[in-house]
């Protein structure tokens, strides 16, 4: 009894010892809990604290004490972001009111053929919209002062552009890398530069307002803390800009799960602002050798309510019939917390759109350029690349004319009208997500879709006018609607729309009869529907990260 007695005391004595010494790492994301274990102990690291409430003095001066030294505050999340050294992050842990630790990780930069292949260039003909009234912000390296597709518009007026640079805090726009104006022209560009020529370059929603908020440098770099801090200005600049749609080719290796990754939770307080934001799904869809990858989704593509857009290869044809999803193209699960993602995939692969003349990529990548009659002579209109990166804005300009079309729309609704509506492409859902963007087909939908109430909740209801249809003409080709959308870990079936803007994971409805596909086993091996199984010839994302852990542009220069 008394031996018992001792080892028991002896436990507790080194239960608290452990306690005092190592700290709650479980507040620590993974790469802060690695090098708290094994890293530098006189090493400085970048961290974003999350707090139990809005940060005070008590927070501040926690901080301070172990020799941490605040840089900014967001009113987006209850958050901090500091530097400390290593060797205080397990006193930091022990705070009562710090909830969370995570690495305030670097974040990289992850488009005729491309309007024509979603339908987008039969939109202003058939509903007569084009994105005008509708701000779209672009969180990235910047937007060129010279790029006229995005200065002006097509009867050469000037356009309403916002600005903010939470990087060199310049007052007036420049884009010093080229990714971001790029991305702006997939969005938004004009096409001022080719629409008298036999070339088209303008982007999916021509007549929106670009908002340019520089979060990355001119190698296309930058950390969470500074894209928090940009979600957070154009959410209390919503009203001002009328931002609707904020996009992100941008992300960074998942660490920890969405639930409390910082990055993600500031999208979240986004999209509950009223604004959808979409975001790369990454370019970690093979690796060196070419072999096929699963879960390599980037963060803040790991997010359940942000839009995660994978790449399409168009093979150089409007036609959708010969478009493949790129290899680079990162598949799902989403890593640690299984989810099914992308969301949709668009196309992505060799994309021409808006140059930076002497932009980092400009610079670099002369063999790239190429003027508004296609020929590369090094004039400085337009250039091309490639990655999900360049998905992302065309899903990001579909999404401006669907809000366009029903301003009403809130984000929830938007990404059910865009998963809805893409086509089925056969493959499987963590490679497709719930199929290949359909552009006509989310504006035919927006078009004919309502807000009803009742006393517990507001609903989404198709009203089945003559006007809707579920199969819809594109370039000669009839593109039927997958009416199949994945939310979470589910795949949710069904042929009309009951949506309930309250309601997410498990508790959207869709049809009047909810049928949950086949059983989704995540593990070694995951089973999806009746005849795919990923077996031990299956990668898995955590391999990548390994790999990839030097910062590096996501976007590819090449393509496939």
């Amino acid at each position: 009894m008394r031996q018992t007695i001792r080892f028991l005391s002896l436990a507790m004595i080194l239960l608290l010892f452990t306690s005092v010494c190592w700290g709650d790492r479980g507040k620590m994301d993974q790469h802060l809990r690695e090098r708290a274990e094994v890293g530098d102990r006189l090493e400085t690291v970048s961290v974003i604290v999350q707090t139990d409430a809005s940060p005070d003095r008590d927070h501040q001066a926690a901080i301070v004490s172990v020799g941490g030294t605040i840089k900014h505050s967001f009113s987006a999340i209850h958050g901090l972001a500091i530097d400390v050294p290593v060797k205080a992050l397990d006193a930091l842990s022990r705070q009562p009111r710090i909830s969370r630790l995570s690495h305030d990780s670097i974040v990289r930069a992850h488009n005729w053929v491309t309007g024509a292949a979603i339908g987008a260039n039969l939109i202003p003909d058939a509903y007569g919209v084009d994105g005008t009234g509708i701000g779209v912000a672009v969180l990235d390296t910047g937007i060129s002062h010279k790029a006229e597709d995005l200065l002006y518009d097509k009867s050469k007026e000037k356009r309403t552009i916002g600005w903010v640079d939470f990087v060199n805090a310049k007052d007036s726009p420049y884009d010093d890398s080229g990714h971001g104006s790029h991305v702006a022209g997939i969005i938004g560009g004009s096409g001022y530069m080719t629409h008298e020529s036999s070339f088209d370059y303008s982007g999916v929603a021509p007549g929106i307002n670009l908002i340019g908020v520089k979060v990355l440098d001119q190698s296309g770099y930058g950390t969470v803390s500074t894209v928090i801090q940009g979600i957070q200005w154009c959410i209390a600049n919503k009203s001002r800009y009328n931002i609707r749609v904020i996009n992100l080719s941008l992300g960074h290796p998942v660490s920890e799960s969405y639930l409390t990754d910082p990055l993600t939770q500031a999208c979240e307080a986004a999209v509950k602002a009223g604004i959808v934001v979409v975001t790369a799904a990454g370019n970690y869809g093979k690796d060196p050798q070419g072999k096929v990858v699963y879960g390599g989704i980037t963060s803040p593509g790991n997010d359940p309510m942000v839009i995660t857009v994978g790449a399409v290869k168009t093979n150089g044809t409007p036609q959708r019939s010969d478009d493949t999803v790129a290899g680079y193209s990162s598949r799902g699960p989403t890593y640690i917390d299984n989810l099914a993602k992308p969301d949709v995939v668009a196309p992505g692969n060799r994309i021409i759109s808006v140059s930076s003349p002497k932009g980092t990529l400009y610079d670099a990548y002369p063999k790239n350029r190429i003027t508004s009659f296609g020929v590369h002579d090094g004039d400085d209109w337009y250039f091309m690349l490639s990655g999900a990166s360049m998905a992302a804005p065309v899903v990001s300009g579909t999404a401006a004319l669907v809000l366009a079309q029903n301003p009403s729309l809130t984000p929830n609704a938007v990404k059910a009208i865009i998963m809805y509506t893409a086509q089925n492409m056969g493959l499987d859902w963590m490679t497709q997500g719930s199929g290949y963007l359909n552009a006509y087909g989310a504006l035919n939908l927006a078009a004919n879709i309502s807000q009803t109430s009742t006393s517990v909740n507001d609903y989404w209801l198709i009203n089945n006018g003559a006007g809707l249809q579920t199969t819809n003409g594109i370039n000669g080709e009839n593109v039927i609607w997958g009416t199949n959308v994945i939310w979470g870990t589910n795949v949710i079936w069904g042929t009309s729309l009951h949506y309930n803007q309250s309601a997410w994971a498990a508790n959207v409805i869709w049809g009047t009869n909810v049928i949950w596909g086949t059983n989704v086993i995540w593990g070694t091996n995951v089973i999806w529907g009746t005849n795919v199984i990923w077996g031990t010839n299956v990668i898995w994302g955590t391999a990548m990260w390994a790999q990839s852990s030097a910062p590096s542009m996501d976007t590819l220069i090449d393509g496939e």
